[in-house]
């Protein structure tokens, strides 16, 4: 439509206010069930990817993330909100749509959010801990003598990693080529954090990216996995292997 061209054409020219609202909308625009026209949203790939290497807006950084995981998502075939019929063609080569979201280098970027998301999260966590080892504090009160700037570090990293997590999850879903993307760039490096980070959907999806990554018929995956031995040991003790 004229609408979602004038959103792809403007959108890093748009103010920050607006550009947060447009990516907003191009994330809802590819998130629907069925899936949206594939040669349509395609379109917005690039430009979102774009914005996401440049903009320094919390809020604009995680629309940009859930946007990607929508497009690199399994697709389903039906008709999508534009009334147009969305069909897959049977030439088109196996998850083709993490292969496009692959090609656009945004993986290594990523694990680079993970990895903040994380550094944060520790960050709280120490501070938590500090208060704790006096015996002053139960969980009540060092909730409410938590510096606000470490409350709000946690929001920011509970709302990054969920897409994060989603993104590379879809990506080790596809082809073993696929998976191997998301392992090199980094993936064993964070994964054990994910699966023990505080939030349960965030760790039932860490598992289920793992899981996609070790059912991989590539053997340096598994032995990579078994060389964690941290991660095996704690997957073993919650009985989750």
């Amino acid at each position: 439509t004229a609408a979602f061209e004038y959103l792809l054409t403007n959108l890093l020219g748009f103010p920050d206010s607006v550009k947060r609202t447009a990516v907003y909308t191009l994330g809802n625009l590819c998130r629907h069930k069925p899936s949206p026209n594939w040669t349509t949203i395609v379109q917005a790939l690039r430009p979102l990817t774009a914005v996401l290497e440049r903009t320094t807006d919390n809020e604009t950084i995680v629309d940009c993330l859930w946007a990607l995981s929508y497009i690199s998502d399994s697709r389903e075939e039906g008709f999508n909100i534009f009334g147009e019929p969305n069909t897959i063609p049977e030439d088109w080569p196996e998850s083709f749509q993490i292969t496009a979201v692959i090609q656009t280098g945004v993986v290594p970027t990523i694990i680079k959010f993970i990895k903040q998301a994380l550094k944060w999260r520790y960050e709280i966590q120490n501070e938590s801990d500090e208060l704790r080892s006096g015996g002053k504090f139960n969980a009540e009160d060092i909730e409410c003598i938590l510096p606000m700037t470490l409350k709000q570090k946690r929001t920011q990293s509970d709302f990054l990693i969920a897409p994060c997590v989603r993104i590379i999850g879809n990506i080790a879903s596809g082809t073993d080529a696929q998976t191997a993307a998301v392992v090199k760039t980094g993936f064993f490096d964070v994964i054990d954090k994910c699966i023990d980070y505080p939030i349960t959907n965030i760790s039932k999806e860490s598992c289920w990216a793992l899981s996609n990554v070790v059912a991989s018929q590539e053997r340096s995956n598994i032995d990579l996995f078994f060389e964690q031995k941290n991660l095996v040991k704690y997957l073993s003790v919650h009985h989750l292997c």
